[in-house]
């Protein structure tokens, strides 16, 4: 893919699109990206979630289009009642920590400060 292919790409991941730094550690491997891209479309452990009893926050950019909310919130039915936290980011897209640093890395801080 062209870099103005892949500029596209990025965003429609959410607000914030990948600069030269990230492009420049990203490693391709071509052979790899169309198995693995259908191994992460089948993985699904969702049916197993359940047995996660630790305190879990479950975070997602209002405007990811990868994970989106309602899959976030699919995520957090199937944890151990009590375990899940979900917490949805406005305005933020699937790279909520560059989309809204203000606002995620206090939410996780205080998240994980505060299990025992």
């Amino acid at each position: 893919m062209t870099d103005e292919q892949w500029a596209r790409c990025w965003r429609l991941a959410g607000p914030w699109v990948t600069g030269e730094q990230e492009r420049a550690r990203t490693i391709m491997h071509r052979e790899l990206n169309r198995p693995g891209l259908a191994l992460m479309r089948g993985f699904d452990v969702l049916d197993q979630l359940g047995r996660v009893g630790c305190p879990t926050l479950v975070g997602v950019g209002e405007l990811d289009p990868i994970t989106p909310v309602a899959a976030a919130r699919e995520l957090a039915a199937a944890l151990a009642a009590g375990a899940a936290r979900l917490e949805v980011l406005a305005g933020a897209g699937h790279f909520t920590w560059k989309d809204a640093p203000d606002r995620y890395w206090p939410l996780l801080l205080e998240f994980v400060a505060g299990v025992p």
